[in-house]
């Protein structure tokens, strides 16, 4: 695995210990953590600092431009924690937008941020109104989304969409089997505890439930979102 800092191979120049790359897919964007061994202190001539430019790749395979996050000094470690945005990009921001299509809401957040946007079987929703109340702007978006079904990932510089119902209907492009992973430490988990079996909206005079038929856990009450219409809601 070649590890780049700041668009340089450094892979020979370092001794990492270990690396987490950890994706996604909706509610939290992708992260890695990365472990470098710094038992004589050879990391001080890098002076890595947040917003330093870190990737991870591999036959194929690439983390894609990630941005240093959180930098933790341990006794002979140096760890690395990178996200796919920068410092500025968790800036809370207000806005509210009339008569906007989905479309162009995501077009002109990619613009702001410098990403490429790509989407993939989504609709172009309008909304009548919608508002942006000090939220940062893709803790806004994520959101906006995932009521559409839809999932918003980042991905080297990419603002990437999709909507998440067509690819759960397509058949898979790879399997992957517990004997062809090579690191014997891994997890499952069960997050059936995170999930809901009805959602209730309020909004104004709206007051709307849709529960999953046979499903079994608490309901989601949406209380904070504003709502232009039952079918909206």
């Amino acid at each position: 695995m070649n590890f780049m800092y700041e668009g340089k191979d450094i892979t020979n120049s370092i001794d990492i210990n270990k690396a987490e790359i950890i994706e996604n897919s909706g509610t939290y964007i992708d992260n890695i953590v990365t472990y470098v061994n710094n038992s004589v202190n050879q990391w001080s001539e890098w002076k890595p600092k947040k917003n330093d430019r870190l990737e991870f790749k591999q036959e194929g395979f690439s983390s894609g431009n990630m941005y240093i996050d959180d930098i933790i000094q341990k006794k002979g470690l140096v760890i690395l924690k990178a996200l796919p945005i920068k410092q500025q990009d968790k800036q809370t921001n207000t806005k509210t937008w009339e008569n906007i299509r989905l479309n162009e809401l995501l077009n002109e957040f990619a613009s702001k941020h410098s990403l490429a946007l790509k989407t993939f079987n989504t609709e172009n929703y309008l909304y009548k109104k919608v508002n942006q109340i000090n939220q940062s702007d893709f803790s806004f978006l994520y959101e906006r989304c995932a009521m559409e079904g839809y999932v918003l990932k980042l991905l080297n510089n990419e603002l990437i969409v999709y909507n998440e119902k067509h690819m759960e209907s397509i058949s898979s492009g790879i399997s992957i089997y517990s004997s062809e992973i090579k690191d014997e430490d891994f997890e499952y988990r069960d997050k059936s505890d995170e999930i809901y079996s009805a959602c209730n909206v309020l909004y104004g005079n709206i007051d709307y439930t849709f529960k999953v038929p046979g499903a079994i856990g608490p309901i989601l009450n949406v209380r904070d979102i504003l709502i232009n219409d039952l079918a909206e809601a």
